[in-house]
């Protein structure tokens, strides 16, 4: 496993980053709270949003359903005691 981590290309890509002065480890740290920053904004709005429907997987994966898809959900829908829309 050793040998696999010095061929991450992501830990390669930094180690020539600061190697050739590019980034320093301020900066890498302040993209990294910069980072973590936009993520949990971005997570806090995803929790104020409503709970899914149950056939929202259903409607938002697919353009054009197929008809296994579309007899899915009028099952799943009539299970739960659902309306389709």
């Amino acid at each position: 496993m050793e040998e696999w981590t010095r061929c991450d290309p992501l830990t390669r890509f930094y180690t020539f980053l600061v190697n050739q002065n590019i980034l320093t480890e301020t900066e890498e740290e302040q993209i990294h709270k910069d980072v973590v920053t936009e993520f949990d904004a971005a997570f806090s709005a995803y929790e104020t949003l409503p709970p899914p429907t149950p056939d929202r997987q259903f409607k938002t994966v697919y353009a054009e359903p197929t008809p296994q898809l579309q007899q899915q959900e009028a099952q799943l829908m009539q299970e739960l005691g659902l309306e389709q829309d």
